[in-house]
């Protein structure tokens, strides 16, 4: 089957089939094998890209700088706060999409990345906005082909704690489309919106996917490969959100209890980082003065143990972005 990502903007995984994010799984793993077997292509040469950065956000930035690097290509980083003054997204778009020849998008409200989709005249890669992180759930599930021998239909995976995210929602509807046991384990208040979750179960009954949705830490656990959860704050929240988040979600702490209760003595341990997982930062000190917690949504045992390979959904984060910006931009 021949593929045209060409030219497209991705924004979010709805726009797209279950045959488009197999090829750019495939493809990822293609450049992850050029780049360390030295036969890495750069195919970007030439081209002027920029990374737009919203508020309270930063770390995503930097798998996204070394893509770019290795293609060959330039990247400029703008705040946006630093664009102009009161400038409307509009107005943004359309002046970065003279200027560039494609936007990359990090830690901005969903609207304002359709904006700049619709009006920017360039491809435009949503690295993670409020409603969706595409680029994450693809590399997320690129890394866990890597540590399972199972078939993709085989896999189960369980996210743990706030599924009210843009991460949530990118795993969720990712795993529908190849065909995977999507768990979303939490408080019902925080689950996916009644849309996303529409959405998944339509597209899960075409792709032979399982999504259940539960309240049950035991349950949800029980036979996964992969247990994950994120920060149970988001970028930009107000502090005062903290008290009644952690006594909401402190249950669903990730702990090594919740990876025995898999029975799977080779479960692995999945975050999108950066976690809470230790007092040792000035913010874990300040997290703990108001929780009493030394951690939040995962043990510094879970993060530090051996079933843990965050630092390998990391590297990889790198690869799937090339994947995606080889298939709409490159040559």
């Amino acid at each position: 089957m021949a593929f045209n990502l060409r030219n497209r903007s991705i924004l979010r995984e709805l726009d797209f089939t279950p045959a488009d994010w197999h090829f750019l799984l495939d493809l990822a793993a293609e450049l992850k094998r050029a780049k360390y077997s030295g036969r890495e292509t750069p195919r970007l040469s030439g081209k002027n890209l920029v990374l737009a950065l919203g508020e309270g956000t930063g770390s995503g930035r930097h798998p996204m700088e070394v893509a770019v690097h290795d293609q060959g290509a330039h990247l400029a980083v703008i705040p946006l706060v630093d664009v102009t003054v009161g400038q409307a997204r509009k107005d943004q778009a359309r002046m970065l999409g003279r200027l560039f020849d494609g936007i990359v998008c990090c830690g901005m409200d969903h609207e304002d990345v359709e904006v700049f989709g619709l009006h920017s005249g360039v491809p435009v890669w949503n690295l993670s906005s409020s409603a969706w992180r595409p680029t994450q759930a693809l590399s997320d599930v690129f890394t866990m082909r890597e540590h399972c021998a199972k078939s993709d239909g085989e896999i189960a995976f369980a996210f743990y704690g706030d599924a009210r995210s843009g991460l949530a929602n990118s795993l969720l509807v990712t795993g529908a489309m190849i065909g995977m046991d999507v768990r979303i384990i939490g408080p019902s208040v925080r689950w996916n919106s009644h849309d996303v979750i529409k959405e998944g179960r339509w597209i899960a009954d075409r792709t032979g996917a399982r999504i259940t949705h539960s309240e049950d830490i035991v349950e949800g656990a029980h036979g996964v490969d992969y247990v994950y959860t994120d920060s149970w704050f988001s970028p930009g929240e107000p502090r005062a959100v903290w008290n009644e988040r952690v006594a909401l979600l402190r249950r669903y702490q990730i702990t090594m209890d919740v990876l025995r209760a898999t029975g799977n003595a080779r479960v692995k341990f999945m975050h999108s980082l950066p976690a809470f997982h230790t007092r040792r930062t000035d913010l874990g000190n300040k997290v703990f003065e108001r929780t009493g917690m030394d951690s939040l949504e995962v043990t510094d045992e879970v993060f530090e143990s051996s079933h843990s390979i965050v630092f390998d959904q990391v590297e990889n984060v790198v690869h799937m972005a090339k994947a995606v910006l080889l298939a709409t931009l490159g040559s």
